[in-house]
């Protein structure tokens, strides 16, 4: 007597109809990314700010068909779709592969601390601020506005970070850097919000720029968006020799072309090279944890990432990141 092997036949279906609309989410996160000049097209910029979440939905659809694969019967289709999911995961991934596969590069001693949040137009809570930034070199604030600032200049920020460039703004567009190093404004870029760059002289390290950024979110439209970025780029990429450090709210994602820019130019995200994985940090003040990573901190050659972590504030949408930079070596 012969014993009828395999899942049956309405779990198997069942499985199927959970697995398209995930191949479907993870094909269209892979051609965004695969050829994000696609981005330019009216809501696909929009679409691949969730390019990451596709990859998340092909990585599910492997796994239930790797069960098919294990235990249904037949296997073939089951295994073509496995292929198919573990292929469609690459694109979305494959920008954090450069700095894993060149691994840890040699650094000096000395490190460069740089904490970074984005205020909600200076609701984010002075006191947590303050805690968040302890023993950080330097503050990276975008959105604040003058009470905030003074509020913010009440906690112990004031004492620990005696230089500054910036100036808080009504709205949205006040960008202000504050260090325990001496600072010098190079040049302020009035683009929809406040952008400034920085020169930083920083003890064992020497001369760093520092381009804090906060560019319109593609909403505003794509143009002006890239547009954004573009100057942005020109900016940190004509400062001369020396390390550059791009920190804020970039209003982008991995995946997104203006980030791909960033990359052939020569930055790469700390999140990258800390080996921190996906970091997420919007919106950070929802019931559900932060869904896209928009918030970055970016090095040029010079300096290289060793750490990133993240940190909540209340009364922010965005979560503040803390990364840990270092000169490198030639050892």
């Amino acid at each position: 007597m012969s014993r009828r092997r395999g899942l049956p036949t309405a779990v198997r279906v069942m499985v199927w109809l959970v697995c398209l609309p995930l191949l479907a989410a993870g094909a269209g996160a892979a051609v965004l990314s695969a050829w994000p000049a696609l981005q330019r097209t009216g809501p696909l910029a929009l679409a691949a700010s969730f390019a990451p979440l596709g990859a998340v939905c092909a990585v599910a659809a492997a796994v239930l068909l790797l069960v098919l694969v294990v235990l249904g019967r037949p296997r073939r289709l089951a295994g073509a779709g496995l292929l198919l999911s573990l292929a469609l995961v690459v694109p979305p991934v494959a920008p954090a592969v450069p700095p894993l596969l060149a691994g840890p590069q040699p650094v000096g001693e000395h490190r460069l601390t740089v904490v970074s949040l984005n205020m909600l137009s200076g609701q984010a809570d002075p006191e947590s601020i303050a805690r968040a930034a302890a023993g950080a070199d330097v503050l990276v604030l975008v959105e604040v506005l003058p009470d905030a600032l003074e509020a913010v200049l009440a906690t112990d920020v004031g004492t620990d970070f005696p230089h500054r460039g910036g100036a808080a703004q009504d709205g949205y567009s006040g960008t202000l850097v504050l260090s325990r190093h001496p600072v010098e404004t190079v040049e302020v870029l009035d683009l929809s919000f406040q952008q400034r760059l920085v020169r930083l002289d920083v003890p064992g390290i020497g001369p760093v720029h520092l381009l804090a950024a906060h560019p319109i979110n593609p909403l505003a439209g794509t143009g002006i968006w890239e547009r954004e970025h573009r100057q942005l780029l020109e900016l940190a990429t004509g400062v001369g020799r020396g390390p550059v450090v791009v920190a804020g709210d970039l209003n982008a994602v991995d995946q997104h072309v203006v980030m791909q820019a960033w990359r052939q130019a020569g930055f790469t995200d700390v999140a990258h090279s800390a080996g921190a994985g996906w970091v997420r940090t919007w919106p950070a003040d929802r019931r559900f944890p932060p869904v896209i990573g928009i918030d970055h901190v970016l090095t040029g050659p010079g300096l290289t990432g060793v750490e990133l972590s993240t940190f909540w504030v209340p009364g922010t949408d965005h979560l503040g990141l803390r990364a840990v930079l270092a000169p490198t070596t030639t050892d």
